[in-house]
């Protein structure tokens, strides 16, 4: 690689600057077929995150914001085991190719 390339974080594929600008973040270059797709994968998991409430909220917290256990527990006035839980239930509920067919209240009765 030279220069005048770059390696993309998404496909890892070299790509010349001149043919293919990258976008910058904060870890390298990622080129714009890339870019264009984490942005709307991210909009995605936004929308469902937002669908789980403050289950949602938690799971932000502890994945993206990294905040320790027990500080969740204080914000949110949980114990360690339903923070867990809660968690385990979100990133249950968001994951997947396709949304859930229910709301998350219903969804997490079951």
């Amino acid at each position: 690689m030279n220069d005048n390339s770059y390696t993309c974080n998404g496909c890892r594929r070299v790509l010349s600057y001149s043919d293919y600008p990258p976008v910058v973040g904060t870890e390298g270059h990622t080129c714009p077929d890339c870019s264009k797709g984490a942005k709307e994968i991210a909009a995605e998991v936004d929308w469902r995150l937002k669908q789980c409430g403050i289950d949602g909220e938690i799971t932000l917290d502890y994945h993206t914001n990294k905040l320790p256990l027990i500080q969740l527990c204080e914000k949110y006035d949980y114990s360690e085991s339903e923070i867990l839980h809660r968690v385990e239930l979100c990133v249950s509920y968001i994951e997947g190719e396709k949304r859930k067919d229910i709301p998350y209240a219903e969804w997490t009765k079951r």
